[in-house]
């Protein structure tokens, strides 16, 4: 079906995409792009400098045709940008600042972990248009009047069980057909409206109509942890409303037993402070063991590296002879704290990103003041 150019009169639409910087991917793009160029010849699109450099396998005709970062799309309403995760929303925001679009458009980022005030704003009616880059959160809870264009990724950052350090983590993964109806519902709720989806009709019949709900894809010892915490003793009878499976409560269950939480199906004093702390049980005793061996601040900082994005840029393969400690852990933790110091990035763990070790920073932080506050509810 082919797209529909707008009239000349209309506002352009600014447009933006973050790939996580995996080559596959962005190989994949230069071949939606060159189908959506040939149903919209309309459509003039520009990528960033850092997308392309040193991509030597890059179409030369892709490049020659990038010129404006600017789709025009035959809305005059507010414009919402699905995007993975907050580091995607942070890129993006920094690119239309540094363009200068927020003189002409109210930029508003939205995830779960803002505090609900800034969430707040996003609802309210403005003077100015919206340009509103969100996560799923954005999918179903929060309306948000006003959308007429919906800008779909196609992607999004879901928990899954990375069996190589036994956590949840967020992985970067397709979404399903049902989330992406649901985003495109989003548009044209008060007046006419339209999603632009960035990838094929041929990658949209490929996609799972629903995604595996999150209790077939995590690990459930932090929930049964605070199950046993409000006086669930018999987690296996609990009334779910999706029943986990029965391995899935088996391996919870052992874990917990093994990192001492719980003792012949009871919760253990330790298992009690551990049930206070915000983290997986894993990382909870992380911090419990770092405290009592006066390392505090630095099994945050490992809680939170092991939790999180990396913060080190990608680069070329190292050999073993690179390490500083048998560990990429510690050496890891070697490179935060000498950033912390000094503002060093480079480092045998590799080159820091700025922003998301800064980020490791905060939230490690953060960690230690909520570690302080749950010690304190324990006593109590």
């Amino acid at each position: 079906m082919a797209m529909t150019a707008p009239d000349e009169t209309t506002d352009c639409v600014p447009l933006c995409v973050d790939l996580d910087g995996t080559l596959i991917a962005t190989d994949l793009l230069w071949v939606s792009l060159r189908q959506i160029l040939r149903r919209a010849p309309w459509l003039i699109l520009k990528i960033p400098f850092w997308w392309h450099q040193g991509r030597g396998f890059l179409k030369a005709e892709l490049a020659r045709r990038a010129q404006l970062d600017y789709a025009r799309l035959p809305y005059r309403g507010d414009v919402l940008a699905f995007l993975p995760g907050v580091g995607e929303i942070r890129q993006t925001e920094e690119m239309l600042v540094n363009r200068g679009l927020q003189s002409d458009w109210k930029i508003m980022p939205l995830y779960g972990d803002m505090a609900l005030d800034d969430q707040l704003k996003v609802l309210e009616p403005s003077s100015q248009r919206k340009i509103v880059l969100a996560t799923n959160v954005a999918e179903t809870s929060l309306t948000i009047d006003g959308i007429t264009a919906v800008v779909d990724s196609g992607r999004a950052r879901i928990s899954h069980l990375d069996p190589a350090i036994g956590l949840n983590r967020l992985e970067l993964t397709r979404i399903s057909k049902a989330s992406a109806t649901q985003r495109a519902g989003r548009a044209g709720r008060t007046a006419p409206g339209g999603c632009l989806r960035l990838w094929t009709e041929r990658e949209h019949m490929q996609l799972p109509d629903f995604e595996d709900s999150e209790i077939m894809r995590v690990d459930l010892s932090q929930a049964l942890l605070q199950l046993f915490a409000r006086g669930e003793h018999d987690v296996k009878a609990f009334p779910w409303y999706e029943v986990p499976q029965p391995a899935s409560i088996a391996h919870a269950l052992e874990l917990l037993d093994l990192l001492g939480a719980i003792q012949d199906g009871r919760l253990t004093e330790l298992g009690k402070r551990m049930s206070n702390l915000p983290v997986q049980p894993r990382l909870a005793r992380l911090l419990i063991e770092g405290e009592s061996l006066g390392c505090v601040n630095q099994a945050a900082v490992a809680a939170t590296l092991l939790s999180e994005r990396s913060p080190f840029l990608r680069r070329e393969y190292r050999t073993q002879a690179a390490h500083r400690t048998d560990s990429d852990l510690l050496d890891q933790i070697s490179a935060i704290e000498a950033f912390i110091t000094g503002g060093v990035r480079e480092s045998d763990a590799g080159v820091l990103n700025s922003g998301a070790a800064k980020q490791i920073v905060r939230l490690s932080e953060q960690l230690v003041r909520e570690f302080t506050d749950g010690k304190h509810r324990t006593k109590a």
